[in-house]
């Protein structure tokens, strides 16, 4: 039997590993949940700012109420209050946009998932937008250099 030791990299910012230092480094520096990420698709900086703006609209709650479901008991949830104008899709969008993956690193770091935003943000689709924004990325590289 022969026993290997290996050193195993991990993202900072996420839960991702793997064993080579350099593309962990790599995946770092564009990371969806590092705030200061340059983002590979709109070459777009850190959106830090963006995130504290959207971060200070609303505040996350503790909530009681009563469940009759099972044997009666109280129940704590956690929801989201919004201090003033709710931050919609199309804020998110219009703020870095249009792209994909910097719309996922917002919604990824503010926390905007559907335990605490009932549906707000579930029209968001990340496969269908960055698959139409690589697309138009392709169209544009192709065009300038006069192959299509």
């Amino acid at each position: 039997m022969k026993a290997i030791k290996k050193n195993v990299f991990y993202c900072d910012y996420c839960k991702k590993h793997g064993l080579s230092a350099s593309a962990m480094k790599v995946h770092e520096s564009h990371c969806t949940a590092n705030p200061n990420r340059k983002c590979r698709l709109c070459e777009g900086g850190p959106i830090n700012d963006l995130i504290e703006s959207f971060k200070a609209r609303f505040e996350l709650k503790t909530v009681k109420y009563f469940c009759e479901y099972t044997e009666p008991h109280e129940q704590e949830i956690i929801t989201a209050i919004w201090k003033n104008d709710p931050v919609t899709l199309d804020e998110i969008r219009n703020a870095v946009d249009g792209c994909p993956n910097c719309m996922l690193a917002i919604i990824r770091q503010c926390g905007f998932n559907r335990y605490y935003f009932d549906d707000q943000f579930k029209e968001f689709n990340y496969k269908d937008e960055s698959h139409q924004a690589f697309v138009e990325k392709m169209r544009e590289i192709y065009n300038d250099e006069g192959r299509i």
